[in-house]
């Protein structure tokens, strides 16, 4: 018969075991209200907190920005928590983030607080080369909803060279834009990219983000809203 004891070391174990990597990494520090966002009044009171460490009844005002659970506030912990009140709590989907706020991918929009006005000034790209802006380096696109356009309107705009212009598993297409590289297996991608099938005539595939459920087919990166990237993503109020 297994004693109170060792049932607990078992369930101990089992949870040293099973937790996920990832877990202690998701959690906000400095998010002393868990509202999902840290603020700069939460940070000075980090500093007081990790300035008064030897006063145990000062980290009771905020637990989170004491990461790893050892009692005090280090300058590391000061420092993950600014980082989370610049670029939001962290997160893989939406369930990590406090009720209102979503999950945004790495490098994807969060959404528009306002919306801003633009005057169009072109309506092809040969507007643009008119006004003596140099072919073949720009070209007249709508304005991107990331940049919170009040209503639709033309722009010009630079354009990629070559394909060093372009991020990771992305070429300079023969329209001057950015667009999946070609591939014919995984390897070609890069991490956290793999090829997908063939596109109309194409004899290659083009490289994707890789499609997940959780971390294990990432390698070293992490599953974010059921795709794998170098980070993870951010929580952010629509």
């Amino acid at each position: 018969m297994i004693g109170p004891n060792a049932t607990c070391s078992i369930l101990l174990l089992g949870a040293l075991l099973f937790a996920s990597p990832a877990a202690s990494q998701l959690r906000c520090g400095g998010d002393c209200n868990r509202d999902g966002e840290v603020g700069v009044d939460e940070i000075v009171l980090g500093v007081t907190i990790a300035l008064d460490s030897r006063n145990g009844s000062a980290l009771r005002q905020c637990r989170p920005a004491d990461l790893n659970d050892d009692g005090f506030v280090s300058v590391d912990e000061l420092t993950i928590a600014t980082i989370h009140s610049l670029q939001g709590c962290p997160c893989q989907f939406t369930g990590d983030c406090e009720l209102g706020m979503t999950c945004v991918s790495p490098g994807e929009f969060a959404g528009c607080t306002s919306c801003q006005h633009f005057d169009s000034d072109c309506v092809t790209t040969f507007d643009c080369t008119s006004r003596g802006l140099r072919f073949g380096s720009t070209v007249c696109d709508p304005v991107p909803p990331s940049l919170c356009p009040c209503a639709p309107a033309h722009v010009c705009r630079q354009i990629c060279a070559t394909d060093a212009d372009c991020g990771q598993a992305s070429i300079c297409g023969a329209d001057d834009r950015c667009q999946p590289a070609y591939c014919s297996s995984d390897e070609d991608c890069g991490s956290n990219y793999m090829s997908k099938g063939l596109l109309h005539d194409e004899e290659l595939g083009r490289c994707a983000r890789t499609s997940c459920q959780s971390d294990v087919v990432c390698g070293d990166g992490h599953c974010i809203n059921g795709s794998c990237y170098a980070g993870f993503g951010t929580c952010a109020r629509p």
